[in-house]
C-alpha cells in the first residue's frame, strides 16, 4: 500500500482568494507547522521559496545530487568491487524507482524537501516476500516522527497511518538529535524574513508608483464611505509603476502631505538585497557563485570554488543517501553497497582532465580501456585495452611485478649511435601551432582580469600583483607544450623547472611594461602579449639547446 497521495482540500481556500505565496492563509500556515513572522512578514517553507537565492539553493542542491549516476556495487575478494546491475534494488536507484517517476525526479523531490524541511521521506513498498518494490516519496508536512509504547521509532501518516522505522526511508537535514532534522524556516527566521521583507518592500514600492506614500488631508469630515471612496479611486489613478510620475488633481480643499519614509536609497536596499543572497547561502552551504551572486568571485578561483562545492556541499548529502539506502534497503547484504559516481561534477576541463588520466595511465593505475570507459568511449577491440603498463621502457605491469626480462626490441636498420640529432628549430616550429593556441588562452585570462581591474579603477595597483599570482597559471598552460619539446629533444632537463622560468620571465616583463587594454587598443595589446610568449618559449629552449643539455 502506498501513501502517496496530495491531501489539501481545495474547499478550504475558497474564502482565501487574497492571499499569496508570501503571506499565506491561516490554514495553510498550520498546514505546514505554522507560519512565525519575523521582519513582519510570515516565514514559512513555502514562503521561503518565493526568495529567489532560496530557491536556487534547494535547485542546485536538489538538481546536481539528483543527477549523479547511483550505482550500486559488490565487494569482491581482495578488498576491490565491481558494479552489480543484476541486483533489483540497482533499479529502483538507476532507473525507476516507482512506476510515476523517474530515479532522477524522485531523487530530486526527497532531496530538496530534506534541505528545506529538514527531512525527506519515501515509503517503501514491499512484495509479499518482503522485497523492496517501489519507493514513493511522502510530502514532508504530511508525516510526523515519534515513538509507539515500545520505544520504536515510528512515521505517522496525516496523523492516523503509522508506519514502522523500516518502512520509511527517512533521509536528514542538519540535525541535533540524529532523528529529526531541522527545519530552516524555522531555525533561520530572523534571516530569511528580512530577505522576504526587503524582497516585499521593493516589490511595494514599484507597485506603488515607486512613491513610499503619503496621506490626503481633506478640511472637513468624510463618511466611512466616503474615504473609502477616494481610497480607492486615489490608488486606482496613481498606484503600480504604469502610473507613476501621473498628474494628481485635487478638489475640494484636499492636500497631499508625502510620508516621511526613509527612501530605498537611503535604507541601502540594494545593499541589503545583496547580502542577504550570501546570507541565504551560508543557511545552505552554497557557494555564492552557484546562485549567480559573482560580486567576490574571480577567473582565479570560480574553478576552486566549485570543487569546493561538490566536496562540501554536495557530498554530505550523497553520503546521507547512501547510508540511508544501506540501512533500509540493504539491511541484510553487506556485501552490497551504493554510491554515487562523482567524477560527474568533477570532470574538470578537458586538458586538465587529460593531464591526470595521462598520469594514471603511466603508472598503471588505468588501462586502455578504463580511460576510454572514463571519456565514454568504447574499449578497443579484442581484448587490447586491457594490459596495463608502468614506466621502465613502458613493459607490463605483471613483467614487472614478476621481475623477467624485457622483451628486446626489434633491431633497426641504423645503430642508435648514427641517428641524426632533432633540429631544434624545425622542433618548434612543428609546435608553433600549439605555442600560439596556449599564448592565446593566457592573454584571454589576463585581458578579463585586468579590463575589470581597469574599470574598478585600481590598475596601476592591481596589475603588478596580478602578474605575482599569474605565475603559476602560466607555468601550467606551458607544461604541457615544454613536456613535448623535451620528449621530442631527447633532452635530461626538468621541463616543470623550465615551463617556470618561462612564466618568470615573462610575468616579470609584462609586469614591468603592461598597458591598460582598453577598446582603442584591445587587438594590439593581445597580440603584444602573445609574443611576449612566443619570445619566453624560445628564449629558454634556445638556452637549453646551446647548453648542450
Amino acid at each position: 500500500m502506498k501513501f502517496c497521495s496530495n491531501t489539501i482540500d481545495p474547499d478550504a481556500v475558497k474564502d482565501e482568494q487574497r492571499a499569496s505565496v508570501t503571506d499565506p492563509p491561516q490554514w495553510l500556515q498550520e498546514f505546514f507547522g505554522g507560519g512565525v513572522k519575523s521582519a513582519g512578514v510570515n516565514v514559512n517553507e513555502i514562503a521561503a521559496l518565493s526568495a529567489s537565492a532560496v530557491f536556487g539553493c534547494v535547485r542546485n542542491i536538489a538538481e546536481d545530487l539528483a543527477k549523479l549516476p547511483l550505482l550500486l556495487y559488490r565487494r569482491i575478494e581482495g578488498g576491490g568491487k565491481e558494479r552489480f546491475p543484476e541486483h533489483p534494488i540497482y533499479r529502483l536507484l538507476h532507473d525507476n524507482p516507482n512506476p510515476e517517476m523517474t530515479a532522477f525526479d524522485f531523487r530530486q523531490a526527497v532531496t530538496a524537501a530534506a534541505v528545506l524541511w529538514g527531512g525527506g521521506y519515501a515509503e517503501i513498498e514491499t512484495t509479499r516476500g518482503g522485497d523492496p518494490a517501489y519507493l514513493w516519496p511522502l510530502e514532508p508536512w504530511r508525516v510526523r516522527v515519534d515513538r509507539d509504547s515500545s520505544k520504536r521509532l515510528v512515521y505517522i501518516i496525516d496523523g492516523r497511518t503509522t508506519l514502522a522505522s523500516d518502512e520509511v526511508m527517512h533521509l536528514k537535514g542538519f540535525s541535533i538529535t540524529g532523528i529529526v532534522g531541522l527545519m530552516i524556516a524555522s531555525t533561520g527566521r530572523d534571516s530569511l524574513g528580512l530577505t522576504l521583507a526587503a524582497q516585499k518592500f521593493a516589490a511595494s514600492f514599484f507597485a506603488n508608483g515607486m512613491n513610499l506614500g503619503g496621506m490626503l488631508e481633506h478640511p472637513g469630515k468624510l463618511s466611512d464611505q466616503a474615504r473609502g471612496n477616494l481610497r480607492k479611486s486615489w490608488e486606482t489613478v496613481h498606484s503600480g509603476p504604469d502610473n507613476a510620475n501621473k498628474l494628481a488633481i485635487l478638489e475640494e480643499g484636499l492636500k497631499f502631505n508625502a510620508a516621511g519614509s526613509v527612501q530605498p536609497n537611503d535604507g541601502q536596499l540594494i545593499e541589503t538585497r545583496q547580502f542577504q543572497i550570501e546570507d541565504v547561502a551560508r543557511w545552505f552551504r552554497m557557494p555564492p557563485h552557484k546562485i549567480q551572486h559573482l560580486l567576490r568571485s574571480t577567473f582565479g578561483n570560480i574553478e576552486h570554488q566549485a570543487i569546493e562545492y561538490v566536496t562540501d556541499t554536495i557530498m554530505p548529502w550523497a553520503v546521507k543517501w547512501e547510508q540511508e539506502i544501506s540501512k533500509k534497503l540493504l539491511a541484510d547484504e553487506r556485501d552490497i553497497f551504493a554510491e554515487h559516481l562523482m567524477d560527474a561534477l568533477l570532470r574538470g576541463d578537458s586538458l586538465s582532465r587529460s593531464q591526470a588520466l595521462q598520469i594514471q595511465f603511466q603508472n598503471g593505475v588505468i588501462n586502455d580501456d578504463e580511460w576510454r570507459s572514463i571519456e565514454n568511449r568504447n574499449p578497443l577491440p579484442n581484448g587490447t585495452g586491457k594490459t596495463f603498463f608502468v614506466p621502465m621502457n613502458m613493459t607490463t605491469i605483471e613483467r614487472a611485478i614478476s621481475g623477467g626480462p624485457v622483451e628486446p626490441a626489434a633491431p633497426v636498420a641504423t645503430p642508435p649511435a648514427t641517428l641524426a640529432s632533432p633540429d631544434a628549430a624545425e622542433v618548434r616550429e612543428a609546435l608553433s601551432p600549439l605555442l600560439d593556441d596556449i599564448a592565446r588562452r593566457i592573454c584571454r585570462r589576463e585581458e578579463e582580469v585586468l579590463r575589470k581591474s581597469a574599470t574598478r579603477g585600481d590598475f596601476a595597483e592591481f596589475a603588478p600583483k596580478f602578474y605575482d599570482e599569474h605565475r603559476s597559471y602560466v607555468r601550467n598552460a606551458m607544461l604541457p607544450l615544454v613536456q613535448s619539446y623535451v620528449a621530442s629533444m631527447r633532452l635530461t632537463v626538468d621541463a616543470g623547472a623550465m615551463a617556470a622560468g618561462i612564466a618568470d620571465g615573462y610575468c616579470k616583463s609584462s609586469a614591468d611594461s603592461v598597458r591598460e587594454p582598453t577598446d582603442m587598443h584591445l587587438d594590439e595589446y593581445s597580440a603584444e602579449q602573445v609574443s611576449r610568449i612566443v619570445a619566453e618559449f624560445r628564449l629558454k629552449t634556445n638556452g637549453v639547446t646551446s647548453n648542450g643539455h
